[in-house]
């Protein structure tokens, strides 16, 4: 099967489920006065989830290594965030020059870990 063949089945596939899992999903709505509430909202919820995993991870077109690029993305983005507290703390004095030198440090060793994770 070339490529494109496997590129086009993949999504036929995705847009099958999708039509399953919509459907699924209008008929347990439907089911509200039949069934007590809580009992058909956590059956929504879990198709709802399971849903979204499929979608998330198993999209035809990128998946699993776009998300591991937004995950790098974000914690990247929460170090910049952590960098940004401590020096606004340390301008406020409420920070000691050691206590800020640890957290500084800490930072750099968290960094190291995501870079070198997403390197693999």
């Amino acid at each position: 099967m070339s490529s494109d063949q496997l590129i086009r089945l993949t999504q036929v596939e995705h847009e099958l489920y999708e039509q399953v899992m919509t459907g699924v999903v209008t008929r347990l709505e439907g089911c509200r006065g039949d069934y007590p509430v809580d009992v058909v909202q956590s059956v929504l919820e879990f198709y709802k989830r399971l849903r979204f995993k499929h979608t998330r991870w198993s999209s035809p077109v990128g998946g699993k290594a776009d998300v591991d690029q937004q995950k790098e993305e974000l914690c990247l983005r929460a170090i910049e965030v952590q960098r940004q507290e401590i020096a606004s703390m340390s301008n406020e004095g409420d920070l000691s020059g050691e206590e800020e030198k640890e957290l500084r440090r800490f930072i750099h060793y968290i960094e190291s870990v995501v870079l070198y994770e997403y390197v693999e």
